[in-house]
């Protein structure tokens, strides 16, 4: 009986707390591998609109079409192989 009793609680602990939490990491990867990503800016070449060490959250889902100047974008630069962080200001 206190075995039974056990193994219910212990597999109602699962249900009510390890489940949510394993789904909600599951989330947070799909959300941050498809949707946003981490951006820590890298230099001073921003200051004072964004400084050094400073941390983003940018969105994957993104129109070209809709850049303007002064807007701050995220781009990968093949040159250097890392990830720019600069404000837009000649547009084609």
């Amino acid at each position: 009986m206190e075995n039974e009793s056990f193994l219910k609680e212990k597999e109602s602990f699962f249900r009510e707390w390890i489940v949510p939490i394993i789904a909600a990491i599951f989330i947070a990867v799909l959300i941050n591998k498809f949707i946003f990503f981490n951006v820590t800016v890298p230099t001073g070449s921003m200051i004072p609109t964004i400084n050094k060490d400073d941390r983003f959250m940018v969105t994957r889902i993104y129109n070209t079409n809709n850049i303007e100047r002064g807007d701050i974008i995220v781009f990968y630069s093949d040159e250097l192989q890392k990830l720019l962080i600069k404000r837009a200001i000649g547009l084609p």
